[in-house]
């Protein structure tokens, strides 16, 4: 290279052109990932932290944002060289602690620290699926003020994890403790583990047939509830008297805490449509409210229909019951409640509702079950994009003009309440000096501008190019009979613009002063044992 860099001086100074000397390096022509805006394309996996009132998202690439209040957008991602083994299965957060754990495909449970500058993982366990012991994670419990994370595996088996040290605790809950001492066979993977709303001392473990009260200071079960049909869907009224369980036949089951004895079962799509099938219930939610409680499950529709999955039920009491119907698959859903603690009145307000290419929010408190107005970018793909526009130095009257014209446009069907998510704080600099505009055309003939100043970015206009292509009306003839043609272009909803929002952190929030009472943990089980 030398030789070649002296040869090629001497040309140069034969011909008398000057010696240029360059300063270019290939690192200047590297390309990284600076922003990133639209939608986790692949959403897989959904948590909600009710107190500091926060919404994670997962995906299949690795990819978990985190939505807070207007404004405040995060995204962070696993790093995983391996593509299929960073797909996040499992989110949950240890509400108001400040962490986020998530299970990947590789089978490792993370912790993500949120309280941190720079979100990153704290600390991850890895469980060797190979191990006749552990198997598969198939689930996640992290009970509030518990400082134990419990984890279920397709083995059958339950281990704890002390959230602290992240270390896996001694303390293992075995199928075969779990089951009768007649039965030889595993039940099935963990489907689900919730500790008791009234005693941290006891965990509902739900398998495919059969439910089972767990006590961990004197590692019994209390009781078990073998099951007819398989169990898709389990949840504690919050007083933790009763428990309900969503089935394969379309039925939810309410069975009693005291004694594991059923207490009733109806099929409400059954009694509703007076068809005695259904298909299975797939997830189920049981909340307690002020007045009769409601059940949020999807499925349980009656077999005349096809099975849904874009749909979600809510019955409230044992009568009413609606059916919310969205454009595409229901991944997972979340209820976001007034209490604070399970044994705490719930009383939800919103349902959180995961789609695969998008994020919906509906608001409890209405009439009509309406839906909140997304003031984050999720709305950006929700609708194929089919061009793109990137403008830098936009004048500011410009983006004045847009968000006044777009603050106009009344979204029907929308709830006028305000947006129900509040956590973090936005930060009031912006990433620019000069403004700068996205414009977007979709595959719906709609075309949006979003402001792309800051590190998230808002919509500010929504214009429907189908209203163009209507051909005026012609008059007929003198004389002559005549038929109108005319093509009748459906028009799309427009979502309101919001406000220009900014980058922001994710601080904790007080809990509320409330001293539950605890009882031991599966470490003082242990050693008591």
């Amino acid at each position: 290279m030398e030789i070649f860099q002296r040869a090629k001086a001497k040309i140069r100074a034969l011909k008398g052109v000057p010696e240029i000397e360059e300063h270019l390096s290939p690192e200047a022509f590297s390309v990284r990932e600076t922003v990133r805006h639209g939608f986790p394309n692949g959403a897989t996996a959904l948590a909600v932290d009710h107190v500091q009132a926060l919404v994670a998202v997962g995906n299949r690439k690795g990819v978990i944002r985190i939505f807070g209040k207007s404004g405040v957008e995060i995204s962070i991602k696993h790093d995983i060289s391996d593509p299929e083994a960073c797909s996040v299965l499992h989110l949950a957060f240890m509400i108001n602690e400040g962490f986020l754990l998530s299970v990947t495909a590789d089978n490792t449970l993370h912790m993500w620290n949120l309280k941190a500058k720079d979100i990153t993982v704290a600390q991850s366990v890895h469980f060797d699926e190979k191990s006749v012991a552990a198997g598969l994670i198939t689930t996640l419990c992290a009970p509030i003020l518990s400082g134990w994370i419990y984890v279920g595996l397709t083995s059958g088996n339950v281990f704890a994890v002390n959230a602290k040290t992240f270390q896996v605790s001694g303390y293992t809950i075995y199928w075969n403790k779990v089951v009768a001492l007649s039965q030889r066979q595993r039940p099935g993977s963990v489907n689900a583990i919730l500790e008791h709303p009234e005693d941290s001392n006891k965990l509902l473990l739900s398998y495919d047939h059969i439910v089972v009260l767990w006590d961990l200071q004197n590692q019994t079960a209390v009781f078990r509830c073998p099951m007819k049909e398989a169990v898709r869907g389990v949840h504690w009224y919050s007083d933790g008297k009763t428990f309900m369980t969503g089935l394969r036949n379309g039925g939810l089951a309410i069975w009693s805490s005291k004694d594991g004895k059923l207490v009733r079962m109806n099929k409400p799509h059954a009694r509703d449509s007076g068809e005695l099938s259904c298909h299975g219930i797939h997830k189920l939610k049981w909340m307690s409210c002020k007045g009769e409680p409601m059940a949020f499950f999807t499925g349980g529709l009656p077999l005349r229909h096809e099975e849904s999955s874009n749909s979600i039920t809510i019955l409230t009491g044992t009568q009413a019951l609606q059916v919310a119907h969205f454009e595409g698959r229901v991944v997972d859903f979340a209820c976001l409640c007034h209490g604070v603690y399970p044994s705490d009145v719930q009383d939800p307000h919103s349902l959180v509702v995961l789609l695969e290419n998008t994020l919906e929010i509906i608001d409890l408190q209405s009439h009509s079950n309406q839906k909140f107005n997304i003031p984050y970018d999720v709305v950006m793909s929700s609708v194929t994009i089919t061009s793109i526009l990137y403008e830098g130095n936009v004048p500011v009257e410009v983006i004045g003009h847009l968000a006044s014209a777009g603050s106009k446009i009344d979204v029907p069907h929308a709830t006028k309440r305000g947006w129900p998510l509040d956590g973090g704080v936005r930060s009031q600099e912006r990433s620019s000096s000069e403004p700068y505009l996205i414009i977007t055309g979709h595959v719906d003939g709609s075309v949006r501008f979003w402001d792309a100043s800051t590190t998230t970015i808002s919509l500010l206009y929504y214009y429907d190019t189908a209203t163009l292509y209507e051909p005026r009306r012609i008059a007929s003839r003198p004389k002559r009979t005549s038929v109108e043609r005319r093509l009748d272009f459906p028009k799309q909803q427009t979502p309101a613009a919001t406000p220009s929002p900014q980058p922001g952190s994710l601080p904790p929030a007080d809990l509320p002063v409330k001293t539950p009472s605890r009882g031991a943990s599966p470490a003082t089980a242990a050693a008591a044992a």
